[in-house]
Protein backbone atom coordinates (compact mmCIF):
# COMPACT_ATOMS: atom_id res chain seq x y z
CA UNK A 1 0.00 0.00 0.00
CA UNK A 2 1.27 3.50 -0.77
CA UNK A 3 1.86 6.07 1.94
CA UNK A 4 -1.31 7.02 3.79
CA UNK A 5 -2.27 9.95 5.96
CA UNK A 6 -3.62 9.60 9.48
CA UNK A 7 -6.32 11.81 11.00
CA UNK A 8 -6.68 12.06 14.77
CA UNK A 9 -9.47 14.01 16.44
CA UNK A 10 -9.21 13.47 20.19
CA UNK A 11 -11.05 15.03 23.06
CA UNK A 12 -11.72 13.75 26.55
CA UNK A 13 -14.90 11.92 25.44
CA UNK A 14 -14.23 10.69 21.89
CA UNK A 15 -11.52 9.48 19.58
CA UNK A 16 -11.93 9.65 15.81
CA UNK A 17 -9.25 8.05 13.67
CA UNK A 18 -9.15 8.08 9.90
CA UNK A 19 -6.83 6.89 7.17
CA UNK A 20 -6.90 8.83 3.93
CA UNK A 21 -4.92 9.10 0.78
CA UNK A 22 -4.62 12.59 -0.65
CA UNK A 23 -8.10 12.52 -2.15
CA UNK A 24 -10.39 10.13 -0.27
CA UNK A 25 -11.17 8.36 2.97
CA UNK A 26 -9.84 4.82 3.21
CA UNK A 27 -11.30 3.97 6.63
CA UNK A 28 -12.37 5.63 9.87
CA UNK A 29 -13.38 4.74 13.41
CA UNK A 30 -14.93 6.68 16.29
CA UNK A 31 -15.13 5.44 19.85
CA UNK A 32 -16.36 6.76 23.18
CA UNK A 33 -13.66 7.46 25.75
CA UNK A 34 -14.93 7.58 29.30
CA UNK A 35 -12.11 5.71 30.99
CA UNK A 36 -8.67 4.37 30.09
CA UNK A 37 -8.02 7.14 27.58
CA UNK A 38 -4.37 6.25 27.01
CA UNK A 39 -4.99 2.53 26.56
CA UNK A 40 -7.96 3.07 24.24
CA UNK A 41 -6.08 5.60 22.12
CA UNK A 42 -3.11 3.34 21.50
CA UNK A 43 -5.12 0.13 21.08
CA UNK A 44 -7.47 1.73 18.52
CA UNK A 45 -4.56 3.29 16.67
CA UNK A 46 -2.80 -0.08 16.54
CA UNK A 47 -6.00 -1.74 15.35
CA UNK A 48 -6.69 0.71 12.51
CA UNK A 49 -3.09 0.40 11.30
CA UNK A 50 -3.07 -3.41 11.54
CA UNK A 51 -6.44 -3.74 9.80
CA UNK A 52 -5.00 -1.79 6.88
CA UNK A 53 -1.66 -3.64 6.92
CA UNK A 54 0.22 -0.48 7.85
CA UNK A 55 2.96 0.46 10.28
CA UNK A 56 3.67 3.94 11.53
CA UNK A 57 6.54 4.10 8.99
CA UNK A 58 3.90 3.86 6.21
CA UNK A 59 2.30 7.14 7.29
CA UNK A 60 3.20 10.24 5.29
CA UNK A 61 1.24 12.92 7.19
CA UNK A 62 -0.61 13.08 10.48
CA UNK A 63 -3.44 15.60 10.89
CA UNK A 64 -4.42 16.30 14.51
CA UNK A 65 -6.89 18.38 16.43
CA UNK A 66 -5.40 20.78 18.94
CA UNK A 67 -6.93 22.54 21.94
CA UNK A 68 -9.08 23.43 23.53
CA UNK A 69 -9.49 20.24 25.41
CA UNK A 70 -8.32 18.18 28.27
CA UNK A 71 -4.69 18.24 29.31
CA UNK A 72 -4.46 14.46 29.12
CA UNK A 73 -5.77 14.23 25.54
CA UNK A 74 -3.30 16.89 24.40
CA UNK A 75 -0.52 15.13 26.31
CA UNK A 76 -1.34 11.79 24.67
CA UNK A 77 -1.18 13.41 21.23
CA UNK A 78 2.09 15.12 22.02
CA UNK A 79 3.76 11.91 23.21
CA UNK A 80 2.37 9.92 20.27
CA UNK A 81 3.55 12.51 17.73
CA UNK A 82 7.03 12.81 19.21
CA UNK A 83 7.39 9.03 19.24
CA UNK A 84 6.07 8.72 15.68
CA UNK A 85 8.53 11.27 14.38
CA UNK A 86 11.43 9.48 16.06
CA UNK A 87 10.34 6.15 14.53
CA UNK A 88 9.47 7.65 11.14
CA UNK A 89 11.23 11.00 10.59
CA UNK A 90 9.56 11.48 7.20
CA UNK A 91 6.17 12.08 8.85
CA UNK A 92 4.83 15.61 8.58
CA UNK A 93 2.41 16.80 11.26
CA UNK A 94 -0.41 19.28 10.65
CA UNK A 95 -2.75 20.73 13.28
CA UNK A 96 -6.07 22.54 13.42
CA UNK A 97 -8.11 23.87 16.33
CA UNK A 98 -10.79 21.38 17.44
CA UNK A 99 -13.60 23.92 17.43
CA UNK A 100 -12.89 24.98 13.85
CA UNK A 101 -12.59 21.34 12.74
CA UNK A 102 -15.98 20.70 14.33
CA UNK A 103 -17.82 23.50 12.50
CA UNK A 104 -16.19 23.25 9.08
CA UNK A 105 -16.05 26.21 6.74
CA UNK A 106 -19.68 26.91 5.92
CA UNK A 107 -22.73 28.19 7.74
CA UNK A 108 -23.38 29.92 11.02
CA UNK A 109 -22.39 27.65 13.88
CA UNK A 110 -21.65 27.56 17.58
CA UNK A 111 -19.02 25.00 18.54
CA UNK A 112 -19.41 23.44 21.99
CA UNK A 113 -16.90 21.17 23.67
CA UNK A 114 -17.52 19.77 27.14
CA UNK A 115 -14.91 20.71 29.75
CA UNK A 116 -16.59 18.84 32.60
CA UNK A 117 -20.13 18.43 33.94
CA UNK A 118 -20.47 22.15 34.66
CA UNK A 119 -18.50 23.94 31.95
CA UNK A 120 -18.22 24.13 28.16
CA UNK A 121 -15.80 25.62 25.66
CA UNK A 122 -17.72 27.62 23.10
CA UNK A 123 -16.90 29.66 20.04
CA UNK A 124 -19.10 31.19 17.34
CA UNK A 125 -18.19 30.88 13.64
CA UNK A 126 -19.54 32.16 10.34
CA UNK A 127 -18.30 30.23 7.32
CA UNK A 128 -15.34 28.90 9.29
CA UNK A 129 -14.25 32.31 10.56
CA UNK A 130 -14.42 32.98 14.31
CA UNK A 131 -16.89 35.64 15.42
CA UNK A 132 -16.04 35.28 19.11
CA UNK A 133 -13.02 34.09 21.03
CA UNK A 134 -12.93 30.60 22.47
CA UNK A 135 -14.36 30.95 25.96
CA UNK A 136 -15.30 28.68 28.82
CA UNK A 137 -18.84 29.13 30.12
CA UNK A 138 -21.05 27.52 32.71
CA UNK A 139 -23.68 25.20 31.24
CA UNK A 140 -26.50 27.53 32.32
CA UNK A 141 -24.96 30.40 30.29
CA UNK A 142 -25.58 28.50 27.06
CA UNK A 143 -29.21 29.67 26.89
CA UNK A 144 -28.11 33.30 26.64
CA UNK A 145 -25.64 32.48 23.88
CA UNK A 146 -28.34 30.58 21.99
CA UNK A 147 -30.62 33.61 22.28
CA UNK A 148 -27.87 35.95 21.02
CA UNK A 149 -27.17 33.63 18.07
CA UNK A 150 -30.63 32.18 17.49
CA UNK A 151 -30.04 31.46 13.77
CA UNK A 152 -26.83 29.53 14.46
CA UNK A 153 -26.58 25.75 14.49
CA UNK A 154 -25.02 24.19 17.58
CA UNK A 155 -22.26 21.69 16.85
CA UNK A 156 -21.15 19.57 19.78
CA UNK A 157 -20.93 15.89 19.03
CA UNK A 158 -20.03 14.90 15.50
CA UNK A 159 -20.00 11.52 13.85
CA UNK A 160 -16.77 10.33 12.23
CA UNK A 161 -18.08 11.00 8.72
CA UNK A 162 -18.85 14.65 9.60
CA UNK A 163 -15.33 15.17 10.97
CA UNK A 164 -13.86 13.54 7.85
CA UNK A 165 -16.01 15.72 5.57
CA UNK A 166 -14.88 18.81 7.50
CA UNK A 167 -11.27 17.66 7.20
CA UNK A 168 -11.46 17.72 3.40
CA UNK A 169 -13.14 21.14 3.50
CA UNK A 170 -10.49 22.55 5.85
CA UNK A 171 -7.39 20.64 4.73
CA UNK A 172 -5.64 23.80 3.50
CA UNK A 173 -6.15 25.49 6.89
CA UNK A 174 -4.16 22.92 8.88
CA UNK A 175 -0.82 24.37 10.00
CA UNK A 176 2.41 22.42 9.70
CA UNK A 177 3.89 21.63 13.12
CA UNK A 178 7.64 21.49 13.47
CA UNK A 179 8.61 18.53 15.61
CA UNK A 180 10.95 20.66 17.76
CA UNK A 181 7.89 22.71 18.79
CA UNK A 182 5.72 19.72 19.59
CA UNK A 183 4.81 20.56 23.15
CA UNK A 184 1.92 21.66 25.26
CA UNK A 185 1.44 25.41 25.49
CA UNK A 186 -0.81 26.71 28.27
CA UNK A 187 -2.11 23.14 28.73
CA UNK A 188 -4.42 23.62 25.73
CA UNK A 189 -2.61 23.87 22.43
CA UNK A 190 0.12 22.16 20.51
CA UNK A 191 2.45 24.91 19.33
CA UNK A 192 2.53 25.19 15.58
CA UNK A 193 4.89 27.15 13.38
CA UNK A 194 3.05 29.88 11.51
Amino acid sequence: MSKSNLLIFLDSNHLTLGLIDDQKLLTSKRIELHQNLIEKFFSQLKLILQNNKLKIQDIKKIYVSTGPGSFISNRILSVFLKTSIILAPQIQVFALNKLLWMVGNHGQKIALLKVNQNFLHYQVFINGKPVTKNEIIKNDELTKIQQNYSDFKIVSNLFANELIDNFFLLKDRFVKVEWTNLQIDSLQYLKSKK
